[in-house]
């Protein structure tokens, strides 16, 4: 049961620290007059991803590479299967044509280039390059289209603006400390739990890293997307949980590969890559007749989530890592 406990311990670090060191950056940049524009594309959007990171650098630190690739992969199909899904459920979600086909679009070519290189067996520190080049020009693809655009057609600045962060430097830095050693922390929690779990448990760290790990990971993201629907914020949604799901891949991926070249389960790149890509796929093609993601595509998601993890389960025993 400690391991468990210990495991729910790193969540909330990774969820806290997530959020606390978004705040005290928001925080620092307001105070030096970044615009908004900038504070949403960078700040928070990057911001949204450490927990991810954090785990996938502790993960390779720690000798434990296949959490890394597995946690990256999973969360993207958690993220448009569940944490949309749900959202949708609840409230329809509206995905106007710019998130389909700008976000929208970056995600299928990110998905489809992660399938190309990790049908290698392997992500180099020259791939992980070729990934941050490709996040830097999704940058730049952003704040053009949204330069200048009046926030209910910004989803950077309306993102930014409606995330507060620390009124005073003091606070700012306090806050942006603290939510980093929460995240170090939490990032060490969750691998270490992971691995000893798999050691318990006798499940593969790469089926813990696609489910459990993954789940965890995306607490914040679920909790913002919460956050924004209860606030009547629903046009930020889609556009957060794909912008999560681009960061992943070009963004996290490309920093941990920078780090250290990682070794790609076969399991994933036979099987899990491509799920990560159809999610992708599935929620584009359900945007495009309305623009939106309704109550019934919603349950949809979820349905083929809950396939996505008999799957999991199955092949356990039948294919090896």
């Amino acid at each position: 049961m400690l391991v468990y406990a210990i495991l729910a311990a790193g969540f909330g670090l990774l969820a806290l620290g997530g959020e606390t060191s978004v705040r005290g950056a928001i925080g620092l940049s307001g105070i030096f007059g970044l615009p908004p524009l900038l504070i949403g594309l960078v700040i928070v959007s990057v911001g949204a991803t450490m927990p991810e990171l954090s785990v996938a650098l502790q993960a390779v630190a720690h000798g434990a590479p296949d959490i890394a690739i597995a946690s990256i992969v999973g969360e993207n199909i958690f993220n448009m299967l569940v944490v949309l899904g749900l959202a949708a459920f609840v409230r329809a979600i509206p995905g106007p044509p710019k998130i389909v086909f700008r976000d929208g679009g970056t995600m299928l070519v990110a998905s489809l280039v992660l399938i190309l290189f990790m049908s290698a067996g392997v992500v180099t520190r020259q791939t992980g390059i070729i990934l941050l080049l490709g996040f830097s020009g999704y940058l730049v693809l952003s704040f053009v289209t949204d330069w200048r655009r009046p926030v209910p057609q910004s989803l950077a600045e309306g993102r930014a603006r409606v995330r507060k962060g620390a009124p005073r430097m003091e606070t700012s830095v306090v806050l942006l400390i603290f939510g980093l050693v929460c995240l170090y922390f939490g990032g060490r929690y969750t691998v270490d739990s992971a691995v000893a779990l798999s050691r318990i448990e006798h499940v593969p760290e790469v089926a813990l890293g696609l489910t459990l790990v993954a789940a965890g990971t995306a607490l914040p993201v679920l909790l913002t997307t919460f956050a924004a629907s209860a606030r009547g914020l629903t046009n930020l949604v889609a556009g957060q949980l794909i912008g999560a799901n681009v960061l992943n891949i070009l963004f996290v991926l490309g920093i941990t590969a920078l780090v250290h070249p990682l070794r790609v389960p076969r399991v994933v790149s036979q099987a899990d890559v491509y799920a990560a890509a159809a999610s992708a796929g599935v929620v584009v093609a359900m945007m495009l007749p309305g623009w939106r993601i309704t109550r019934g595509q919603g349950a949809i998601l979820l349905l083929c989530y809950l396939g996505y993890l008999a799957f999991v389960v199955w092949r356990q025993g039948f294919i090896g890592t």
